[in-house]
């Protein structure tokens, strides 16, 4: 049977802004760590949800945000071990509610009128693949958990080399 999967809603947890940067358009480098988890409740036979977890700062710490948002889902199957570890949920639903919480951060940037913040793209398959390894080392002792680094967002867009040629 084919499995699938629906989009309920979008729902911010906690959000937390802190600012003392009055220069609304000198935000300067922003740091950030992102990470996702899917959860599944123990009443809900069919439904499932996705946790996102934003941190950033600037480096100079005047301006820190973080942001705990869930995506809500609903599968026609009920849920069972395999689907729990699938690439259901370790890949397509994240990349679903994805664009929900990267425009969240937007807009919410630049209502405060800062010039927006704007999430990169993620490869979502290879986060999947990276969730997998770290949940095959939890469930061997031997082996470490690997921690969530943190990344720099760009300050600026570089326009694309006109010289450029297009890869074969």
């Amino acid at each position: 049977m084919i499995v699938e999967i629906k989009f309920n809603w979008f729902q911010i947890n906690e959000l937390t802004i802190s600012t003392n940067n009055l220069d609304t358009q000198a935000l300067g480098e922003i740091n950030y760590s992102f990470d996702y988890t899917p959860g599944f409740p123990e009443d809900g036979l069919k439904v499932f949800g996705i946790k996102y977890l934003v941190e950033m700062n600037s480096l100079d710490n005047r301006f820190r945000l973080k942001l705990e948002a869930v995506a809500h889902f609903e599968v026609n199957n009920k849920i069972d071990e395999a689907f729990k570890e699938s690439h259901f949920t370790l890949a397509n639903a994240p990349a679903i509610g994805f664009p929900f919480v990267r425009t969240f951060i937007s807009n919410i940037t630049l209502n405060m009128g800062y010039t927006p913040i704007i999430l990169p793209s993620f490869n979502f398959n290879k986060l999947a693949k990276d969730k997998l390894e770290k949940l095959a080392q939890v469930k061997n002792p031997n082996i470490g958990e690997a921690s969530l680094s943190w990344k720099k967002l760009p300050t600026k867009k570089k326009a694309p080399s006109k010289k450029s040629k297009a890869k074969s």
